[in-house]
């Protein structure tokens, strides 16, 4: 990606971010059907349901998903032209 510069770059940078949000939020929707799962079971060696311990996957991507909506902002911005005036 070191290779590319301006409007090239930006659209690189853009779609991978797009990427990586698709993923992310993959991620997050698996890990959401997997607490409803797995609402009833218990863990073995103490008494929590297993669903608080799937719940660290969705808290933990919202952060990147937030991170990520910024950067494709911040990448898209340098798509578009700059403005005249």
């Amino acid at each position: 990606m070191d290779r590319f510069s301006g409007r090239p770059r930006a659209f690189l940078d853009t779609a991978s971010a797009v990427l990586c949000l698709v993923f992310f939020g993959g991620i997050v929707w698996g890990s959401l059907v997997m607490i409803g799962s797995v609402s009833a079971v218990e863990a073995g060696s103490f008494r929590l349901s297993m669903s608080y311990l799937y719940l660290s996957i969705p808290v933990g991507l919202l952060g990147l998903l937030l991170l990520t909506a910024r950067d494709i902002l911040a990448f898209a911005r340098n798509l578009l032209p700059p403005r005249r005036g």
